[in-house]
C-alpha cells in the first residue's frame, strides 16, 4: 500500500518533472523510509550537474549498480505500450513507444512517470497528431528515427505551438530534404529552447557547425569550426539559428540527456 505522503510527493514531481525541488523533497522521504530510491535520485541529480566527466562517470556507475538491483521494483506499473526505459534524475524520463500509441495514452503515460524524452517509432501516419498534441509541453528531448519523414512531415511538425521547451530534435535516417531543414529554420521563434538537431543519414547536406577533432583526445578544435554554405543561407534568410552552432557554444556536443 502506498504511503500517503509517498503519494503526494510523488505527485508534486509527476506535476512539473523539472523542477529538482519536488524530487529532492521525495528523495528526502525514501531516505527516512530505509528506500534505496532515495539514493538514486541524489546520485542521478548530482551526475547531471557534475562538470568533471570522471565525477560524473563515478555517479553514474553507482547509480546503475542500484539499478541493476531494483529496476523491477521501480518499474512497476509501466504501460504494457511502451518498449523501453531509461532512467533520469531518479525516474523514468525517456520513454520509446510508436507515435501513435503516444498520441493515444499520453495523458497516462504522464500519469506513470515525468517524462521529458521521447524516442517515437512509426512516426510518419502520426505527425499531425503529434504535432498538435499539447502533452508535447514538456518535452526537452524528441527522437524520431528511421520513420520515412520527408519535408511535408518536418514542416507539419514544426507547425507545433507547443514545442517552446524542446532542447534536442532528432530525425536520423528519414528522407528530409533542404525544404525540411528551411521549415526548422522559419520555426525558430516557436523553438526558442532548441539547441541540436540530428539529421544523420538525410539526403540534405548537414548545415550545422563543422570542425576537426585533436586526433590524441578527440577534443573539438576549437579554430577549425565552421558553418558550412547551407547554414550560412539558414541564418541569412531566417536569422540566428542557435542549433547550428552547438560545437562552438555548448559546453557538451551533442548534448547528452544530462545536460537536458
Amino acid at each position: 500500500m502506498v504511503d500517503a505522503e509517498e503519494a503526494k510527493l510523488h505527485r508534486a514531481v509527476l506535476a512539473d518533472p523539472d523542477d529538482h525541488a519536488a524530487r529532492l523533497a521525495l528523495a528526502d522521504w525514501y531516505d527516512a523510509n530505509q528506500n534505496p530510491r532515495g539514493e538514486l535520485i541524489r546520485l542521478q541529480l548530482a551526475a547531471a550537474k557534475a562538470s568533471d566527466p570522471v565525477e560524473r562517470a563515478r555517479l553514474r556507475e553507482k547509480a546503475y549498480a542500484l539499478l541493476d538491483v531494483h529496476r523491477e521494483t521501480w518499474l512497476a506499473g509501466k504501460p504494457e505500450y511502451v518498449e523501453s526505459t531509461q532512467f533520469r534524475r531518479g525516474f523514468v524520463e525517456m520513454v520509446s513507444l510508436d507515435a501513435a500509441e503516444f498520441v493515444r495514452h499520453a495523458s497516462e503515460l504522464y500519469a506513470w512517470a515525468p517524462i521529458r524524452m521521447l524516442v517515437l517509432t512509426a512516426a510518419q501516419a502520426s505527425i499531425r497528431e503529434l504535432a498538435r498534441a499539447p502533452e508535447v509541453e514538456r518535452i526537452v528531448r524528441l527522437v524520431l528515427p528511421d520513420a520515412g519523414l520527408g519535408d511535408a512531415e518536418v514542416a507539419d511538425l514544426m507547425q507545433s505551438p507547443h514545442l517552446r521547451r524542446l532542447k534536442v530534435l532528432e530525425l536520423p535516417r528519414n528522407r528530409i530534404g533542404t525544404a525540411g531543414v528551411e521549415a526548422i529554420a522559419a520555426a525558430t521563434s516557436r523553438l526558442p529552447s532548441l539547441v541540436h538537431v540530428n539529421l544523420v543519414g538525410n539526403p540534405v547536406d548537414n548545415p550545422i557547425e563543422r570542425f576537426g577533432e585533436d586526433p590524441f583526445t578527440g577534443v573539438i578544435v576549437r579554430e577549425s569550426i565552421a558553418l558550412p554554405e547551407l547554414g550560412e543561407q539558414l541564418e541569412a534568410k531566417y536569422g540566428y539559428q542557435a542549433w547550428l552552432h552547438g560545437p562552438s557554444q555548448l559546453a557538451n556536443w551533442p548534448p547528452s540527456d544530462d545536460d537536458l
